[in-house]
């Protein structure tokens, strides 16, 4: 009995990949051609005659009285003041960080008199250089010119 029920199946297992594979006989839209064409359907955005551009609100005003307040605002506003010296900070950071990537140079001097009347002069020059060759400089570097760009961005978020 087993076997007259796997034939069975496999009788109808090619009428099955018939008819799933006459599913799939359609061609598929081509998007491509329907974005192009919704484009071109729609109408162009109405220009203006004579608009100016303007990047503020009080250059759109107009007003000195304005103008003033808010320079007037900007200057006594405490939490601006800490982001313009949290930036300066950084950039200060950020020089101290490039410097490590230069030579160091040291150079010490002395100078000794005994009482017998003979004087001795001493001097040392080093030089030290610190081969960046795992990057690890040049990524705290990049780190603190990433850290300049962020404080900067907010700076100037918080201005406008």
């Amino acid at each position: 009995m087993p076997l007259v029920s796997i034939l069975k199946s496999l009788l109808f297992l090619p009428l099955i990949v018939v008819i799933l594979s006459s599913c799939s006989t359609g061609t598929a839209p081509n998007f491509k051609a329907l974005a192009v064409q919704d484009r071109q359907q729609l109408a162009d955005w109405p220009g203006q005659e004579g608009a100016e551009k303007m990047t503020s609100l009080s250059e759109l005003i107009g007003s000195p009285e304005l103008d003033a307040l808010i320079a007037e605002a900007l200057t006594a506003n405490p939490g601006l003041q800490q982001t313009l010296l949290t930036l300066q900070i950084l950039r200060a950071e950020r020089g101290q960080v490039a410097a490590d990537r230069l030579p160091e140079v040291s150079l010490d001097g002395g100078a000794e008199k005994e009482e017998g009347g003979d004087e001795s002069y001493s001097g040392s020059l080093s030089i030290s250089w610190e081969v960046d060759l795992w990057q690890k400089l040049a990524d705290s570097e990049g780190a603190a010119t990433m850290d300049v760009a962020e404080q900067e961005a907010l700076f100037q978020a918080a201005r406008d």
